[in-house]
């Protein structure tokens, strides 16, 4: 059986004023569409509607975590650091320069790593 794609990211605001106002004006209804449009480029099925959280105590930022029928997509946004960290696993192939494309535009990060581990 052939190994299948998880992708790992790690991003940071491109804003070098104010890294934070990027990601904190991105909410619980922009990560809801993130997540529905990414599973729709990676051409995925979603079994669920995204749960998402906006987290304001320890780490302030927003999560967010679609399940596929292909596995799960899964978005952490920090704010007080500007970072994202992004993470998609499928059992069946997708195009990874599309997504770590679509990632960095989307929340207006540079990719700091990205990682691809065939499982």
């Amino acid at each position: 059986m052939p190994k299948m794609p998880h992708l790992f990211l790690k991003g940071r605001s491109r804003t070098l004023k104010s890294p934070q106002a990027t990601l904190r004006a991105f909410g619980v209804i922009e990560m809801q569409s993130f997540l529905n449009n990414c599973c729709n480029l990676m051409r995925m099925h979603p079994i669920a509607l995204p749960l998402v959280v906006k987290c304001l105590e320890h780490k302030p930022g927003v999560s967010g975590l679609l399940l596929i029928e292909e596995s799960h997509i899964a978005a952490h946004t920090f704010w007080d650091t500007g970072e994202i960290y992004f993470d998609a696993f499928s059992c069946k192939p997708f195009n990874i320069n599309e997504v770590k494309k679509f990632v960095a535009d989307t929340f207006g990060v540079e990719i700091l790593e990205s990682e691809v581990r065939l499982r």
